[in-house]
């Protein structure tokens, strides 16, 4: 499910509640709209020329390729890799107090593992948090001219987000989001929601394989 974010981009309280003595605060705050990575260059030689270097320099990647067309000029592979690399999803910051000392957990919202507490109606949870990113990339290869070759990516992200509270509070939370490049998508089931979107790092790797051939 491909969403925009259209609330405001400050901070936004999810929890304030008083338990005891402990009370708590956690907030997210949404990544910035930024303006979609550039996600094509052309190069000063021939189609042919660079299908044939850029195969290998892919295959020496930790891309896997699933399938390749040379008439049509298109190589499509698939991915996974480090969420907090290649997106940015916001931030998230609780803090826990017990009346004397206060304690303040704050991490990206893209980081792969994170377990942190936070104050409920029915008490003190720790949540654990997990991120993992997969996907796909086309690269399209179009002749400008006889030594001249247009290379396209469009790249469609895919994000599972996993959640674990103790004591359990409810059952696990899986959601998954997708995306393209140019595109964000929000996470069901909070208050705003967390919000993923590309921060370019994945298209300007594949773009820079054309300088290794």
């Amino acid at each position: 499910m491909v969403m925009s974010m259209s609330k405001p981009m400050n901070a936004v309280v999810l929890t304030i509640v008083v338990w005891g003595c402990a009370t708590g605060a956690a907030t997210y705050t949404p990544p910035a709209p930024v303006p979609a990575p550039p996600n094509t260059i052309t190069i000063e030689r021939s189609r042919s020329d660079l299908w044939r270097a850029l195969v290998p320099a892919i295959g020496r990647t930790f891309f896997v390729i699933n399938n390749l067309d040379q008439s049509s000029g298109l190589i499509n592979v698939s991915f996974s890799g480090s969420p907090e690399t290649y997106l940015d999803c916001g931030r998230i910051v609780s803090n826990v107090s017990d009346g004397t000392e206060k304690h303040t957990y704050a991490f990206p919202a893209a980081r792969a593992q994170e377990r942190y507490p936070i104050v409920t109606g029915t008490g003190l949870k720790v949540v654990e948090r997990s991120i993992s990113l997969e996907g796909r990339v086309n690269l399209i290869l179009e002749d400008v001219s006889a030594t001249l070759t247009r290379l396209t990516v469009n790249v469609r992200y895919v994000v599972t987000r996993q959640i674990r509270v103790a004591p359990p509070a409810f059952g696990d939370a899986i959601d998954v989001i997708s995306f393209s490049s140019s595109g964000r998508a929000t996470f069901p089931g909070d208050d705003p929601g967390t919000t993923c979107q590309a921060t370019g790092a994945l298209e300007k790797e594949v773009l820079a394989l054309v300088s290794s051939p």
